[in-house]
């Protein structure tokens, strides 16, 4: 799993656009959610159901991702998650 998964770095800009935009139910969500959107990412992988209902980065509880993964990988489709 993690060789489909990259790392982000937490900087003052992440934390300053985080606080402007509290869509989420806390703050680390808010941070969480910022760094997926400057990186890119396809997803955010979660098990929060209030967390992430406003990103712009798409939700994915681990059993989805789970699934998508099983899916990806009987299929012989390679997939970049980022």
């Amino acid at each position: 799993m993690l060789r489909q998964c990259e790392f982000y770095p937490v900087d003052q800009s992440i934390c300053y656009q985080a606080h402007l935009n509290m869509d989420e139910p806390d703050y680390d969500d808010a941070i969480v959610a910022e760094c997926a959107k400057a990186a890119g990412a396809d997803f955010i992988l979660s098990s929060d159901a209030a967390a992430f209902q406003k990103s712009v980065v798409r939700k994915m509880s681990p059993e989805e991702c789970v699934e998508f993964l099983s899916g990806t990988q009987q299929n012989g489709v390679s997939t970049s998650i980022k």
